[in-house]
Parts: structure tokens; C-alpha cells; sequence
């Protein structure tokens, strides 16, 4: 079988892109050819060995959702995945997209021979502060988005069910529910030596005095991850312990609009002590950083965010999520309860989660001690690639559930 994977960019290397990665790799164990086709790509030692197709011109990929150019990127982005994709027409059997807008890109007569991994529930448009156009702008895309998958794809796959119901209420009919992989091996192994040495020389946390929390998030700084939950909480926590500590482990761009907001806000709380954005971090640095700190916090606002929990977990760190997060029923089962997430008073609950978390830290730490196991037992990355591998084997239309 001749497999295309569609995802928007590789110039990353972040959840959705281990996702890719692993789908590439499984195929092609499975003995079928595999290509996966982006906009652009970056050199990464999890690339070797794959077959990547790149346009002529690469297509530049930006943060989307900040202001009125971005909806010309995304088009932008479609036009190159979508020119690319019908060149291997005659020579695909199914294509297998992923992150938007890759899905809108599959060609139309591989509607009955497609899978859609949705790892997010797409909107055109992020807005942290939401007006009469930006809210236009999100019903627009998403007739929009019904339309194109309407005709593009036949079966798809969520990795839980707040994602399923979603998926429902947008296009009409159920998706497979399948669970990511977590690379629970590489996250849980205890550190080496090197990596002591690294830990122990860390400067990332500015200097404390006394006991005070340090907090991770990690995610791309956008409006979807909404930092500026977490800022707000800070600001609370701040009272309580003056030198609390938040890292922001993810890419952004200094002339972004949302980012820039969030800088405002640092300056204008007089939080510059107490906040470090480190821009994207790879994986090799992220195991170090779970070690770091005290408390992995995602109030992200429904849209991805799916993996970096769980990584926290198997690492043995503790987690609070938001109850708006796609992960939040498996990480309540896991014995973490979410917070309600895009409320007024959603600053104030995050707050008391971490003041509460902190104050009885080790009853917590040995609550992800027994995440981790489950995790290390029940979410590979086999059972997900060898889930979506079946899936594909059935041609049927539509999907079974």
C-alpha cells in the first residue's frame, strides 16, 4: 500500500509532529510505502529516514490568530499542501491527514480512501480578545470547514471523547476514538549523569528566596494555550509567595500580537521576576525541565495540548489542567481533578489548584507516581499506530464505532 501523511509544517518538532512521526515509521514497518508531505521542514534526528516532500517554495509557518493576514497564511498553507497532495494521486492508495489545514487538502476522490487524525477541532480564527469580526470570522470558517470535509474525508480519528463529541456537533458523523502514545520509557527513565550536571547548573529559574512554586507550561504562546489564565493566576499566587516561578516552554514570534499582550501584562503586574519565556524546547531539554520545577499547569482553551500532560505525569510530575482541555476526563481519571476553565473567576480557581497542590505537595507526588505506571502500562505508541493502522485496512465509507 502507498501511504501520503499530510501534516501543515515539520519546521518544529512538537506533539503533533511526534504524532506524524510515528504514524511514518509504523507504516512503514508495516511494509508500505510512506511519504509525508508538508509545507516545510527543519533538520531533526527524528526525521531520518523519512520520506519528506517539500514544495519548490516553502511555505513560511506562523502563529495564525493574532491578526487579519493570518487567514491568508492558512489559505496560503492549503494552497501548498493542496498542489502537492494532487501530484501523487495515481500514486497513493490512502492519504492520512493531520494538524489543519492538512485535512481540507486531500483530494476529493480519496474521500472513501482517507483518515483524518483530529488532534483539534479547527477554528480559522483564534482571538484572546474576541469582537463582532473575529466572531464572524469563526462562523465563516466554520461552515467553511464543514463544507471541505464534507467532501474530503470519510473516516477520522479523535483521541477522546470530549474531542468525539465536538467532532459530532461540527460534522455529522462519529469518529474513532484512539489514544495518542505517550513515550513513556523516555520520559520516565531517571536523568543521567549529564543531565545532573545540567539540572544543577540551570539558571532558567531566576533567584528564589524561601519556599515558593515553580511552574511549567508548555505550548506554542497562543491564544488556544492561553497563557494569560496562568499570568493571572500568578498574580494571585505572587501575594503568598513573592518569588513564584512560571517557565513558558514553547515557540513564539517577539512580533506576534498575543505574545506582545502577554508582555504588557507581565510588565504592567510587575511580574518580570517571576516569569521566563524559553521559546521552543525539544524534547531532550523538556525531560530536564519536568525535573525542574514543581507544577506542570495547562489552562489551554480546547485545542491541542493533548500530549505534554501526560509527559508531565510519566515524568513523575504533578498536573492541573483546565476542564476545557480535550485530556482533562483521562487526567481526572488518573486522579488529577481539572479546573473550570473560561470563567471569570477561572484565574482565582487556578490559583487555589496550585496553592492547595503546593501546600500538600507529597500527597501529589505519589498521585503521579501512580499515573505513571498506568500510562507506562496502557498508552504506547504501539496500540495507537496499530489502532490507526486497522482503521485504514477498512475501506468501508464511513466509520465504525
Amino acid at each position: 500500500m502507498n501511504v501520503i501523511i499530510l501534516h501543515h509544517q515539520l519546521s518544529l518538532y512538537g506533539g503533533a509532529e511526534r504524532v506524524v512521526v510515528q504514524q511514518a515509521k509504523a507504516f512503514m514497518n508495516h511494509g508500505w510505502e510512506t511519504k509525508i508531505i508538508a509545507c516545510n521542514s527543519q533538520p531533526h534526528k527524528e526525521y531520518e529516514g523519512l520520506n519528506i516532500v517539500l514544495p519548490e517554495e516553502k511555505v513560511d509557518w506562523k502563529i495564525r490568530g493574532s491578526k487579519s493576514s493570518d487567514i491568508f497564511e492558512i489559505l496560503y498553507t492549503y494552497k501548498g499542501l493542496r498542489e502537492l497532495a494532487e501530484e501523487y494521486v495515481d500514486w497513493a492508495d490512502v492519504y492520512v491527514a493531520n494538524s489543519f489545514p492538512s485535512q481540507w487538502a486531500i483530494p476529493k476522490r480519496f474521500k472513501d480512501r482517507s483518515v483524518w487524525q483530529c488532534n483539534e477541532i479547527p477554528d480559522l480564527w483564534h482571538a484572546y480578545k474576541p469582537n463582532a469580526t473575529t466572531h464572524l470570522a469563526i462562523w465563516f470558517g466554520r461552515y467553511y470547514d464543514r463544507m471541505m470535509i464534507s467532501g474530503r474525508v470519510g473516516r477520522a480519528v479523535v483521541a477522546d471523547r470530549q474531542n468525539a463529541k465536538l467532532f459530532m456537533e461540527r460534522y455529522g458523523f462519529k469518529p474513532e476514538i484512539v489514544s495518542y502514545g505517550v513515550d513513556g520509557q523516555y520520559f520516565s527513565k531517571p536523568l543521567m549523569e549529564k543531565e545532573f550536571e545540567i539540572l544543577e547548573n540551570c539558571d532558567y529559574l531566576k533567584e528564589k528566596s524561601g519556599d515558593c512554586p515553580a511552574i511549567l507550561q508548555v505550548g506554542m504562546i497562543s491564544p488556544s494555550k492561553n497563557q494569560l489564565e496562568l499570568l493571572q493566576a500568578l498574580k494571585l499566587l505572587k501575594k503568598r509567595y513573592k518569588d513564584a516561578q512560571v517557565l513558558f516552554a514553547g515557540f513564539y514570534s517577539e512580533s506576534d500580537s498575543y505574545y506582545q499582550f502577554l508582555q504588557d501584562y507581565v510588565t504592567k503586574n510587575e511580574l518580570e521576576n517571576n516569569v521566563v519565556f524559553l521559546g521552543h524546547v525539544e524534547r531532550e531539554e523538556l525531560r530536564i525541565l519536568y525535573r525542574l520545577v514543581d507544577i506542570a499547569v495547562f489552562p489551554g482553551r480546547g485545542q491541542g495540548s493533548w500530549l505534554s500532560p501526560l509527559e508531565a505525569l510519566v515524568s513523575g510530575e504533578c498536573v492541573i489542567v483546565s476542564d476545557k482541555l480535550p485530556c482533562s476526563d483521562l487526567i481526572r481519571n488518573l486522579g488529577f481533578s481539572p479546573y473550570i476553565g473560561q470563567i471569570a473567576e477561572s484565574p482565582r480557581l487556578l490559583f487555589d489548584k496550585i496553592f492547595c497542590m503546593y501546600e500538600d505537595y507529597e500527597y501529589w507526588l505519589n498521585k503521579a507516581k501512580d499515573a505513571r505506571q498506568y500510562i507506562l502500562d496502557k498508552m504506547t505508541w504501539k496500540h495507537y499506530t496499530d489502532r490507526i493502522i486497522k482503521i485504514i485496512e477498512n475501506h468501508d465509507n464511513g466509520v465504525k464505532v
